[in-house]
């Protein structure tokens, strides 16, 4: 679409796999004018007459005038991005100013870490208080209300462990251990794609998003590589019945989660999107057993946490779909450096570090938690069972 200084659109809809030099050649006309655009230094000339698909602006018709004005759903509050900018640097500044007296107060007293979070989980209890008595005055007597939500970033890293039951084990080196047959290299065509997707970028900061699509190409490569292999296999008929099935494996993108849960003593239910999930099993009933989080550089640890948060959601929903107990794997990554995480089907949590000079140990880890989801459709079609 094209929206002009006039408020003036046009649209264009194009199909893939019929129109591909057509999209491709827009997409780089578009391109070209923000180049333009930004060379200008400010003085683009507004009246300039771009039709952009050749296709003439037009205002709204009547038509579609009368069909939003039609819609019977109740439309949300609008808020300006000046209201909602004010609301939310109030609450920065309310949060920030709590946090350095805090800050003074453990400094002045000395304060042993588990004092420190004993007083911030009595502040949050507080905060949550008057929350629940707000939502009693607010709430009709006689209607039972919903549990109020929890976002998955908002547990701190230093609750993680104790909200979801989780214990330590940084002795488990059998667990990392990397044999000679699942030690892989990055392949040329990826290096060049990952190459790519730098000169493309350039050497701005990358949000989150733009680190997203690189972490999602690389593990999307690796996948399609299995299933060729597998494929190929099979078309020479050399693929043993045990043998491990990728056919039926896929990446979701930004799936969501929720799941009720006891936070400091109240119920809540913590909901999240995480950015990949791993999937397997056939399209009827399709279960999960490795979730990603990507995050900005500088904002790894954060990433970590949220990952822990996540598998122990998805480990506790799949024990509620009557799924054999199994182990749970993660990644936590900023595109440099990898965390990659385990938790046991006894809830013990042990995880691997490694920075982005040691690319071929990254991508042997992610083909081993392909490697692992894709056994597990093999056992389950072997079973009968999910697994």
């Amino acid at each position: 679409m094209h929206l002009s200084s006039k408020y003036k659109y046009c649209s264009l809809e194009l199909n893939w796999s019929e129109s591909q030099q057509v999209i491709i050649g827009q997409i780089s006309k578009i391109l070209d004018k923000a180049v333009s655009i930004s060379l200008s230094g400010g003085h683009w000339d507004e009246s300039e007459n771009w039709s952009v698909w050749n296709i003439k602006p037009r205002d709204i018709s009547k038509e579609e005038a009368e069909s939003l004005a039609d819609y019977d759903e109740p439309l949300p509050e609008i808020k300006t991005f000046k209201s909602v900018k004010r609301d939310w640097l109030h609450e920065v500044e309310v949060r920030a100013r709590l946090e350095s007296a805090m800050k003074g107060f453990f400094d002045r007293y000395k304060l042993s870490t588990k004092a420190k979070a004993m007083i911030r989980e009595l502040i949050d209890i507080a905060r949550n208080r008057g929350h629940d008595q707000n939502s009693d005055d607010e709430a009709d007597s006689g209607q039972p209300r919903p549990p109020p939500t929890l976002a998955v970033s908002d547990i701190r890293a230093y609750e993680v462990d104790y909200v979801f039951g989780l214990e330590r084990n940084h002795n488990r080196k059998e667990v990392w251990h990397l044999d000679a047959s699942e030690k892989r290299v990055i392949p040329k065509y990826l290096s060049q794609v990952l190459e790519d997707y730098k000169l493309a970028f350039g050497m701005a900061h990358q949000n989150e998003t733009q680190v997203r699509t690189s972490v999602t190409a690389l593990m999307f490569a690796i996948l399609a590589e299995k299933k060729r292999q597998g494929l190929f296999q099979h078309q020479q008929e050399k693929s043993p019945d045990n043998s491990p099935s990728y056919n039926s494996i896929r990446w979701g993108v930004e799936d969501e989660f929720s799941a009720p849960w006891l936070y400091k003593e109240h119920r809540r239910v913590i909901r999240g999107t995480v950015d990949n999930i791993l999937w397997y099993g056939n399209q009827e009933k399709m279960e999960g057993n490795t979730v990603v989080v990507v995050k900005t550089i500088g904002n790894l640890s954060a990433g970590l946490y949220e990952a822990i948060s996540y598998m122990a959601i998805l480990k506790q929903l799949r024990k509620q779909a009557g799924c054999p107990t199994t182990a749970v794997y993660g990644i936590a990554t900023d595109n440099d450096d990898w965390y990659f995480i385990r938790i046991c089907p006894r809830d013990t949590l042990s995880y691997k570090s490694v920075g982005w000079g040691n690319e071929a140990e990254a991508v042997s880890y992610l083909h081993k938690f392909m490697d692992y989801a894709a056994g597990l459709v093999s056992s389950s079609q072997s079973t009968g069972q999910c697994a």
